[in-house]
């Protein structure tokens, strides 16, 4: 498995649940999650020059498809109570 396609990954979690904490709500997770979500399947769609940037191998599937899951996971966590209550209870 690749190390730096899981570290991404988790990376991305942390961003999307961090992001929800920050706001208090659903949009803080989910507006980072779509971005990575928009911009790594375009950049692993193939140009007419031939290139593509997150290629087929295990690590770029490692990085689309955990990251997916990453971002779904962030979001769906974000939905529970706990995020709002933690950011209350700091004041």
């Amino acid at each position: 498995m690749p190390l730096a396609a899981l570290v991404c990954c988790a990376v991305l979690l942390a961003t999307c649940l961090l992001g929800a904490w920050a706001t208090r709500s659903v949009s803080g997770a989910f507006a980072p999650a779509v971005g990575w979500m928009v911009a790594a399947f375009v950049l692993s769609m193939p140009v007419s020059n031939g290139s593509v940037i997150i290629t087929n191998t295990a690590a770029g599937r490692w990085y689309l498809y955990g990251g997916t899951v990453s971002a779904v996971a962030a979001v769906a966590l974000s939905f529970r109570g706990w995020i709002r209550r933690a950011g209350t209870r700091a004041r």
